[in-house]
């Protein structure tokens, strides 16, 4: 997951992203795929989204008078192209109200993609598989 935009885009010569139409739970589909100038400012953005897995979990923060936290945890994914990791963030409201998000993010080819799906249904390894499928086929090169 990008979670440094300004950066990332600084890093980026081009990108795109699409979003899915929610599925019977109310989850949603995101795909962003990013483009580099060079591998090595790719590789920069990659590690830095990483990075920061550890330095902002867990986070609170007040909305108006809602206390919000947010847990992120890198979970384990088997390799997809040549650098990937997956997370899984939590994001609990006082309300009640539990938010998750489950994202593959790799890097190949000069692309860097983040599969991602956010609902309220708490994600499991087979929704892990399904986005690693779909980060993987955006970083393969486009045909003639």
């Amino acid at each position: 997951m990008v979670n440094n935009m300004a950066q990332a885009r600084g890093k980026a010569t081009g990108g795109v992203m699409g979003m899915g139409q929610a599925d019977p739970f109310g989850s949603v589909l995101l795909l962003v795929v990013l483009g580099g100038s060079d591998d090595e400012a790719l590789r920069q953005s990659f590690d830095l989204d990483r990075g920061y897995l550890d330095q902002c979990s867990p986070m609170t923060v007040t909305v108006g008078e809602t206390i919000v936290t947010l847990v992120s945890e890198e979970l384990p994914q088997d390799l997809v192209g040549e650098e990937s990791y997956a997370l899984l963030a939590t994001e609990t409201s006082g309300a009640g109200q539990t938010t998750y998000t489950m994202a593959v993010t790799a890097r190949s080819n000069g692309l860097m993609a983040s599969a991602q799906s956010v609902g309220s249904s708490e994600p499991d390894g087979i929704l892990q598989d399904k986005l690693a499928e779909l980060a993987a086929q955006a970083l393969e090169p486009a045909g003639p």
